[in-house]
């Protein structure tokens, strides 16, 4: 349940800010082409292309190719190793930007061509750096609506979430929090 929580919840909010700003398409659970001869393709749970990634003939293709970021949440049936065989056959097919997403620990680790890995925490911020300049997502924040529910807050949860808005509640959550910026929350069109 909480997998699928994350999907809608990461992929709502990079779509947001990705329509919001023009910078091309947000997809969830689609397949990618990685590969020809033979043909390679992965589903990330989440990916961003941008409009000069997607292929001419867009909707008449089955499967795109490497899209800008992919998104991977692990879950109870896959370990974060296979989530970074998934990530390693990203980077080399030419994804720019990964994220892994593992919710028992609450982390996330950035992967970026080159090598470049990094662990976040609850006091870090997901960005997207030169993939999608202006974006970033405090990791606690991307957490704290939908673990509320699928570990026992759900009393607490699901009042607040029928009352505010997203905008309203990711606001909310940035501002009570001492240790993140306002920086580090997505800020969403009027």
């Amino acid at each position: 349940m909480l997998h699928g929580r994350l999907v809608l919840r990461l992929g709502r909010l990079l779509d947001e800010f990705v329509e919001a700003g023009g910078h091309g398409v947000v997809v969830v659970e689609s397949g990618t082409l990685l590969e020809r001869d033979p043909d390679t393709v992965r589903g990330p749970d989440v990916a961003f292309y941008s409009h000069e990634r997607i292929p001419e003939d867009a909707y008449a293709t089955t499967f795109w190719g490497p899209p800008d970021l992919a998104v991977e949440i692990t879950s109870p049936g896959n370990r974060v190793s296979e989530a970074q065989e998934r990530v390693k056959s990203y980077l080399d097919a030419g994804i720019r930007l990964a994220w892994v997403i593992d919710p028992p620990t609450r982390t996330a680790t950035t992967y970026r061509t080159g090598g470049e890995a990094r662990l976040l925490g609850p006091e870090d911020s997901l960005d997207g750096g030169d993939v999608l300049p202006g974006f970033s997502l405090s990791v606690s924040v991307a957490f704290r609506s939908v673990a509320a529910a699928d570990v026992g807050g759900g009393a607490d949860a699901a009042p607040h979430a029928q009352r505010d808005p997203p905008a309203a509640r990711v606001s909310a959550s940035c501002a009570s929090s001492s240790r993140t910026a306002a920086s580090s929350c997505v800020s969403f069109p009027a």
